[in-house]
């Protein structure tokens, strides 16, 4: 854990990799670095992406929004992450009742 959450934080890890590293699934994952007190600082979100790579992200978005006329898509694993990290922010672990 502690090898797997310094690495997250310092950006070497993806979440996916935490998850694999630890034998659990991604939302676990996230909420045992919570637990931890692993993060990742906004500096070290910034350098992941080039500048290049950041405004094709951002185009990508924009297009399938425009795309959707801004209307959400029901996506059943985008509820589940929408969810449980809403709960994390009131500090309420929502996932024994959710289906994953």
């Amino acid at each position: 854990m502690l090898a797997a959450g310094r690495a997250y934080a310092e950006g070497r890890l993806s979440i996916d990799e935490v998850a694999a590293v630890l034998g659990v699934v991604v939302c676990d994952a996230v909420a045992l670095l919570q637990e931890q007190g692993f993060y990742r600082s906004v500096e070290c979100l910034c350098l992941r992406l080039s500048a290049e790579s950041r405004r094709e992200k951002l185009r990508a978005i924009r297009e399938e929004r425009l795309a959707r006329a801004g209307e959400p898509r029901a996506r059943p694993e985008l509820i589940v992450r929408d969810v449980i990290a809403s709960q994390r922010i009131e500090d309420i672990d929502a996932r024994p009742w959710l289906k994953t």
